[in-house]
């Protein structure tokens, strides 16, 4: 039962022509792998974020025309929460007061880089 080598000639081939195509498919991955990571990235925030729009789509709060909010209108709500939230913060404390101004004044940096100049 000795097999003819004309016998291997096609699994052969075969192996070559799957390995040349194993080594495009990773070359081409690697030239698009910044696309890659943001679609990876992307993915797992969206699964991070599926449990907060499902909590939002069953809320029963505000009860509109149906039982659920579409899904569609629960990833806006949660988009404008990201969105607005650092602004709403940035904005200061309760009392509406902000910070108070730098106490640096031009008089007194022109004094110091003059007082450093002399030698």
């Amino acid at each position: 039962m000795t097999r003819e080598p004309a016998e291997y000639r096609p699994l052969i081939l075969w192996t070559i022509g799957m390995t040349a195509l194993t080594v495009i498919v990773f070359w081409c991955a690697y030239l698009v792998r910044d696309a890659l990571l943001l679609v990876y990235i992307s993915t797992l925030i969206a699964i991070g974020f599926s449990p907060l729009v499902r909590l939002i789509e069953k809320q029963k709060a505000l009860p509109i025309g149906s039982r659920r909010f579409p899904r569609w209108f629960a990833i806006l709500i949660l988009y404008l929460a990201i969105l607005g939230f650092p602004r709403w913060s940035a904005r200061g404390s309760r009392s509406g007061r902000r910070h108070p101004p730098c106490s640096i004044t031009r008089s007194s940096t022109s004094s110091t880089r003059a007082g450093s100049r002399s030698v």
